[in-house]
């Protein structure tokens, strides 16, 4: 059994020492240490931990903390990374939407009726007085019953008292995933499933 002894002081020309012993020393062995000369008031009963062996490392609640801070911050990141996926692909059926809105809207203010068009041979769309946005070659688009302007060229008017043509526009992305665009007849409501 090793032991660590420190030093405390001469006095009258004799050297104290102090001896620290681990938690497990027995009577028995307090008895070997006596028989030696070891006072027992000097045996200190210490605990010998890690930090006395020259071993370092972290405790169990800081590795917790960095666990839960690293979890906290990758979640972050991916909710993040997701939502940037989802609104890329979501892009294409906003654009849709807020040219469908605004060609109602503007026909309201207007006081005339305003087309939005889907030119089906140059993978277009948008409303019939504004430039047109282009589909990606990877988005399909379909419809029902959108009525067809001109050959190729198929729209949705909206009328100044609210009202529309109607009609369902089917957006099919890469992904599989298919947006419906439905167009009120009567209101011209525009509500995307």
């Amino acid at each position: 059994m090793n032991f660590k002894c420190y030093i405390s002081g001469l006095s009258d020309n004799t050297l104290n020492f102090n001896l620290c012993a681990p938690r497990s020393l027995n009577l028995g062995q307090t008895r070997q240490l006596q028989d030696l000369g070891v006072n027992k008031n000097y045996i200190k009963w210490r605990h010998t931990g890690a930090k006395d062996r020259g071993i370092e490392g972290f405790t169990l609640i800081e590795l917790v903390v960095v666990v839960f801070i690293i979890g906290i911050s990758s979640s972050i990141i991916f909710m993040s990374i997701g939502k940037g996926l989802l609104s890329r692909e979501k892009g294409i059926v906003k654009e849709f939407y807020r040219g469908l809105l605004s060609a109602r809207s503007f026909s309201i203010g207007s006081g005339r009726p305003v087309s939005f068009l889907i030119y089906s041979e140059r993978r277009e769309f948008g409303r019939e007085d504004n430039e047109p946005h282009p589909i990606p070659e990877d988005v399909e688009i379909r419809g029902e019953d959108v009525e067809e302007y001109d050959d190729g060229i198929h729209a949705i008017t909206f009328f100044p008292d609210g009202s529309s043509t109607g009609g369902i526009i089917y957006v099919l992305l890469p992904d599989g995933k298919e947006y419906e665009i439905d167009v009120s007849k009567f209101f011209g409501r525009i509500e995307v499933h």
